[in-house]
């Protein structure tokens, strides 16, 4: 009678060890991108009342002399580092554009990423022109004036 060998050799064992190991390796890599993507979009969600006030100092300042405020000074809000919290580092306005440094805390997952927004305006000169906002990396249309230069690293 022949004798049959039953279950995995050591040397079986090794190569299911590293095959599963280079497996989760690779998943991690590939997650990685996406865990990333998913932490900034909680930060910016989480500031969104924090630039309420920087908002509407650059629209105000916008409507009142048809240009775009230069930095917190002339929009009339507090210095940059008076937004801190522990998700925010500071809040600067610079042309118009609002740039949200995250602070360096267990709570915010993007230390010292910058995120940017933007007004953008159909027409400086008419009463009653349509001004939106350009988060981070989107794009204005092209017949609009965006303030400011988009910093985001995130």
């Amino acid at each position: 009678m022949r004798k049959l060998n039953a279950g995995f050799t050591f040397t079986h064992f090794l190569i299911l060890m590293i095959v599963v190991g280079l497996g989760s390796m690779t998943w991690r890599w590939a997650t990685e991108d996406i865990r990333a993507a998913k932490e900034a979009r909680w930060d910016i969600l989480f500031i969104q009342p924090m630039l309420q006030e920087p908002k509407v100092a650059v629209l105000n300042y916008l409507m009142q002399r048809r240009k775009f405020p230069a930095d917190n000074r002339a929009a009339n809000v507090a210095a940059p580092e008076k937004f801190a919290d522990h998700r925010v580092a500071r809040v600067e306005i610079e042309s118009g554009a609002i740039h949200v440094t995250f602070a360096s805390h267990k709570v915010a997952p993007s230390p010292g990423k910058v995120f940017t927004l933007r007004p953008s305006i159909e027409d400086f000169n008419a009463p009653l022109s349509r001004i939106t906002w350009v988060c981070g990396y989107g794009e204005a249309d092209a017949d609009k004036v965006v303030g400011g230069v988009n910093r985001t690293t995130i």
